[in-house]
């Protein structure tokens, strides 16, 4: 019993890698997200969408700006990253059976966006009637100076006159 045991186990510790290899049916994308200056994006939104198929997967990085997806079928996928400040980037990927594919994304700052709205009143010009109208109260009588007390020098304090 012995040496059925033994050639069992043999035959196992032979065949375990042939067994493996025929498992290793995907593969990998990682890598690290930083910013212009190359320090490190935690908690960027990266997302993984497959070309072939159109399924996604989402994931945050990690304190050390660092992302990974695992287990994927091969083929092409679309890697998106963005975060809080930065502008959206997007990459293609080839994922290989068996390979990790380290792809490092550099996020951009975002452009800062100002909006300025100008309103402006239209004053209305009187086009039918010429007649300028204006009130005078008594402290500009008295701060004008009216020499000879003539009551037409008082309608230059009218505007448009």
């Amino acid at each position: 019993m012995k040496m059925g045991q033994s050639l069992l186990f043999v035959c196992l510790l032979l065949l375990t890698p042939l067994l493996a290899a025929q498992t290793l049916i995907t593969g990998d994308i990682t890598g690290t997200v930083t910013d212009p200056s190359g320090a490190v994006i935690p908690r960027a939104a990266v997302s993984l969408k497959n070309n072939g198929t159109g399924a996604s997967e989402e994931a945050l990085t990690n304190g050390q700006g660092s992302y990974r997806f695992s287990l994927l079928a091969p083929g092409n996928y679309l890697l998106t990253a963005n975060a809080t400040d930065f502008s959206q980037t997007q990459k293609n990927v080839q994922v290989r059976v068996g390979q990790i594919v380290a792809v490092d994304i550099q996020l951009e700052l975002a452009t800062a966006v100002v909006s300025i709205d100008v309103h402006e009143v239209l004053l209305t010009i009187q086009t039918t009637n010429a007649n300028i109208s204006s009130n005078v109260v008594a402290k500009q009588l008295a701060a004008v100076p009216n020499l000879g007390n003539d009551l037409t020098y008082y309608a230059l304090l009218a505007p448009g006159v």
